[in-house]
C-alpha cells in the first residue's frame, strides 16, 4: 500500500473555511522558500482531489494511494507537500499555499528502515518469520 493519510486545516481570511475546495498535492524534496514556494525540485506528479469536503477548516484525504507520487518517492531522504486550492465554485486556477509541509516518517517506517540492522535473535526472527514453527523462543 503506498497511500497516506494527510490531514489540514483550511482558512480563508483568517477564518475556517466550510464547503467543498479542489486540491492539488504535489511532493518536493526541499522546503523552498517564498510565498508561493520557489526551489526543489518536484517528486513525481501531481495528484488532484475535486470537491474535498472542508468543515471548520479541516481536511482529511488519503494521497499516492494510486502511486500519483512515483515509485521511489518515498526512499528515505526528505520530502514536503505542496498543497494549492481552487475556488470552491471552480472559479479560476489553484493557488499555491505557503509553507510546503514537511512530511515527517511514522514509528512503523522508522523500525522498517533500520530492520536489516538488527542483530542476533531478533534478526533471525524478522527475517525468518515465514519460517517459523511451534515451539518457543530461545530465553
Amino acid at each position: 500500500m503506498t497511500g497516506f493519510t494527510f490531514q489540514g486545516q483550511l482558512k480563508n481570511g483568517g477564518v475556517p473555511l466550510d464547503g467543498t475546495v479542489d486540491h492539488q498535492f504535489t511532493l518536493w524534496d526541499a522546503a523552498g522558500s517564498g510565498n508561493p514556494p520557489t526551489g526543489g525540485v518536484q517528486v513525481g506528479g501531481a495528484q488532484v482531489i475535486n470537491a474535498l469536503p472542508v468543515t471548520a477548516g479541516l481536511f482529511t484525504v488519503t494521497l499516492n494511494a494510486g502511486g500519483e507520487f512515483g515509485g521511489n518517492a518515498f526512499n528515505a531522504n526528505a520530502r514536503w507537500l505542496q498543497i494549492a486550492t481552487r475556488h470552491p465554485a471552480g472559479v479560476g486556477g489553484f493557488v499555491v499555499l505557503a509553507p510546503r509541509q514537511p512530511l515527517t516518517a511514522t514509528p512503523h517506517s522508522l523500525f522498517a528502515m533500520n530492520a536489516a540492522a538488527l542483530s542476533g535473535q531478533e534478526a533471525s526472527f524478522y527475517q525468518n518469520a515465514a519460517n517459523l514453527n511451534a515451539g518457543s523462543l530461545p530465553g
